[in-house]
């Protein structure tokens, strides 16, 4: 699969910032993902499925969060490789040897990613990548803010109640991008995103045509 448009998703506090200087890793500022492991702070990760799930996770309370599309072909190639966490996920039946436990052979894969260029394989798995650099503004076609108030719960949790595993990625992965499409102006269905029965048919197609949530800060919708 070619991939001609990737995600990052982060918080509206952090956008003015992204605007000026770019999608920069986190170096020694403070990660927002230690529930499992820190988040790598040489690399920004990108998406074609989760940057809704991202921007969630980044943003404080009453934040708005921020989902941002980037040009792949602007990006410097060479700096694209594989997020640890999938390499981690694929090993754990014979790679026993990188750690006794996920932290310890997640960090092993995040000290030799860089040695493993397949980045498009990554993201063929788990829907997930690491670049190893700074993503230039150039190289940002839009940006969305969503306002996560204008949804009730039980929508909102569709959107951002997942697991970045290799699992959901394998069963969902159509779900998120759709899900994705939409917030940057796709026209989608409720089939799009999973709701099969009549009555939720019914009581979701509405949500999926109002507009209210989402603020273009850069590009447009598309329709």
């Amino acid at each position: 699969m070619q991939y001609e448009r990737l995600y990052h998703g982060t918080s509206e506090s952090r956008v003015q910032k992204i605007l000026a200087e770019g999608i920069k890793p986190r170096g020694k500022e403070k990660g927002n993902w230690l529930h499992t492991i820190e988040s790598n702070p040489c690399a920004v990760y990108l998406t074609d499925a989760y940057p809704i799930y991202f921007a969630y996770s980044a943003a404080a309370d009453d934040e708005r969060g921020a989902l941002i599309e980037i040009d792949v072909n602007l990006l410097d190639v060479s700096l694209l490789h594989p997020d640890e966490d999938v390499l981690e996920q694929a090993g754990r039946k014979f790679d026993h040897l990188r750690g006794k436990d996920m932290k310890e052979r997640t960090r092993w894969y995040r000290r030799h990613a860089r040695e493993n260029p397949n980045w498009d394989k990554s993201l063929e798995i788990m829907g997930t990548c690491s670049y190893y650099g700074v993503i230039p503004p150039e190289a940002i076609t839009r940006i969305v803010l969503i306002d996560w108030k204008q949804f009730d719960v039980g929508f909102l949790l569709s959107m951002v109640d997942c697991s970045i595993s290799i699992q959901n990625y394998k069963f969902c992965k159509d779900k998120y991008r759709n899900y994705t499409r939409w917030a940057f102006g796709h026209a989608v269905t409720p089939e799009d995103i999973g709701y099969i029965f009549p009555d939720q048919l019914s009581a979701v197609a509405p949500l999926l045509k109002v507009r209210d949530a989402f603020t273009f800060l850069k590009g447009d919708a598309t329709t």
